[in-house]
């Protein structure tokens, strides 16, 4: 009887083998084992330097960074951050004539609304 379990594994172990296929039908690759991208004519690859790479990165985004979030917009003025507080007023119907609310609720509400990145700049 042990002889037949240790069989059975086996057997069962080709007969999955067989259901496959074997071979590589459909597949993302097209076989040749090339994990690369083909170029075209006139393409070509050109090697660059990690630091150089990662020097002008960070400076696109340390640019992008500041022109969208540090700079007020010539539009109104205002940063994201206190248009998303003068929204946020705006739904809750915090008014100049309706009664006073500490702003401790409003740097609250808009934090947790829109701005979950703590409360230095509310």
């Amino acid at each position: 009887m042990a002889k037949k379990k240790s069989d059975t594994p086996a057997k069962a172990t080709a007969k999955s083998g067989s259901k496959s296929g074997g071979g590589k039908k459909g597949g993302a690759g097209d076989g040749n084992g090339s994990s690369q991208l083909p170029l075209s004519s006139g393409d070509s690859v050109q090697p660059i330097q990690l630091q150089e790479e990662m020097e002008r990165s960070f400076l696109d985004y340390a640019i992008s960074t500041i022109m969208s979030r540090a700079l007020p917009d010539v539009r109104d003025g205002l940063k994201p951050v206190h248009r998303r507080i003068i929204w946020d007023m705006d739904q809750q119907g915090f008014r100049p004539d309706r009664p006073y609310v500490k702003c401790a609720r409003v740097t609250g509400d808009t934090m947790a609304r829109y701005h979950p990145h703590g409360d230095g700049a509310i």
